[in-house]
């Protein structure tokens, strides 16, 4: 009882000092004596002082009261990093024991079951692990252009082709540096096989030899006659040198074995080429069926990969997308171009001779230069494209659409010009046809035949109006 009677004075002093014991203690403050508020102030300063110095003294006095726990949570830590680090490390030196393992089972000349499997073997630590990729693209690149066994052979194709599809824009690089490289062998080759038949100059190949080349390489004498402009003169004549020099070493000119090996020379360097030029065109319909996929499905990502081909031996390959591309000083000759997609590309000093361009877009081609003797180019389109000093000769022009092509009449020389559709372009046809109306043959029997087209016949039927 009596402490609720304290507590109600307490409250009512409260209430009565203003709501809040700031006032009471200021009361009682100033109630009290000078000594004890000396005291008071003395207490407050050491206090204060102490506090200071404690604070000062706080990190080493943590460290001795947590120092334990926390350094022991810290070793913890190295521990398993370091345990981490060094497992990785291990890993990383077994991955490579076992590739270099692969590599030198791959290399093993004996056993052709061995080389096929440790083709697999490179295959798929290449595409696991980026660091073996290089290595293992090359080593099957090459063993593929060597290996003469063909089950082997079609194993390295198998695991290369994987590699492939894994990156193709790469795949298509280092096939155009091994193009170049298998160039430069052939036209080495070549020179020794005419230094062999006791030609003197490169400009003096006989017919016999040209002849024999072809047999041995399968390539007809133009084709071979490219391999050789593409070169630079410089390298042309030192690897000319050369061949003689090494020919004159030998010390005998009626060296039969010489030409035979000569010869076995020249047609393995043509059939690794060859190869070649099968793998990169592999390579670019893979890369074309990515892109398809990526636009069909909507990605705004594109497949980014040279189009480029300078001083490429391409014989035969097939190429279907070649869009704003480049092809300088190489040689297509009877490269399928069927359905090919060249717009916006720029083709200089190429041999497209006896090429098939059958219902490809040449919609704003730059052609400069170019070859086109014996080509295909049936309902090809060339709308907007520009040809400057090109060879038409004997091209297939039966329905090629020209619109708005940049072209000079003369250009249709010794060409059956009556079988393309001028319907977008007649003064073009007017200037043809007034230069070379004397090369018709019976418009009767074409029309019979079906071998004029009906844009042609238009403007003839109208210039005959006119006249009569």
């Amino acid at each position: 009882m009596r402490a609720i009677q304290v507590t109600w004075i307490i409250s009512f002093l409260l209430i009565f000092s203003g709501g809040s014991p700031s006032g009471l203690l200021a009361q009682t403050a100033s109630s009290t004596d000078p000594l004890t508020q000396a005291q008071i102030e003395n207490q407050r300063a050491q206090a204060t002082y102490y506090q200071r110095q404690a604070d000062r003294r706080g990190f080493w006095r943590n460290l001795r009261e947590y120092g334990g726990p926390i350094g022991a949570a810290v070793a913890a830590i190295v521990a398993i990093i370091s345990f981490g680090l060094n497992y990785r490390a291990t890993l990383r030196s077994r991955a490579d024991a076992k590739f270099y393992e692969a590599l030198n089972l791959f290399a093993e000349s004996k056993n052709p079951t061995v080389r096929s499997s440790a083709a697999g073997l490179l295959e798929q630590m290449g595409c696991t692990r980026k660091r073996f990729y290089q290595t293992a693209f090359d080593q099957l690149s090459v063993a593929l252009l060597a290996e003469r066994e063909d089950n082997t052979r079609n194993a390295i194709r198998t695991a290369f082709s994987r590699m492939v599809e894994l990156d193709p824009a790469t795949a298509v690089s280092k096939l155009k540096a091994i193009n170049r490289t298998l160039r430069d062998a052939l036209t080495e080759s070549f020179c020794r096989f005419c230094v062999a038949r006791s030609v003197k100059k490169i400009e003096q190949i006989p017919d016999l030899v040209w002849e024999e080349a072809e047999e041995a390489t399968s390539y007809d004498r133009n084709a071979l006659a490219g391999l050789l402009q593409i070169v630079s003169n410089d390298n042309l004549l030192a690897t000319w040198s050369a061949a003689a020099r090494t020919y004159r070493k030998t010390g005998n000119l009626d060296n039969d074995d010489f030409r035979a090996r000569t010869r076995a020379d020249l047609s393995e360097g043509a059939e690794r080429l060859r190869s070649n030029i099968k793998s990169i065109s592999e390579v670019l319909l893979l890369m074309e069926a990515k892109a398809g996929q990526s636009s069909f499905s909507g990605s705004s990502s594109r497949i980014k990969a040279t189009k480029s081909f300078a001083s490429a031996f391409l014989v035969g390959a097939t190429i279907r997308d070649l869009q704003e591309g480049k092809i300088f000083r190489s040689i297509l000759r009877g490269a399928d171009f069927t359905a090919a997609n060249l717009t916006r590309a720029v083709l200089l000093d190429a041999d497209f001779s006896r090429a098939n361009f059958g219902n490809a877009k040449l919609c704003q081609t730059q052609c400069t230069g170019i070859k086109l003797v014996g080509a295909v180019l049936k309902r090809a389109d060339l709308t907007g494209a520009k040809f400057h000093d090109a060879d038409l000769r004997d091209a297939d022009l039966t329905g090629t659409r020209f619109r708005n092509t940049a072209i000079v009449p003369a250009a249709f020389k010794h060409t059956e010009w009556w079988k393309a559709d001028f319907r977008y372009q007649r003064e073009l046809l007017k200037a043809i046809h007034a230069k070379y109306k004397k090369d018709l043959p019976d418009l009767e029997g074409l029309y019979v035949r079906g071998e004029i087209h009906r844009s042609v016949l238009d403007l003839i039927g109208k210039i005959t109006e006119e006249r009569l």
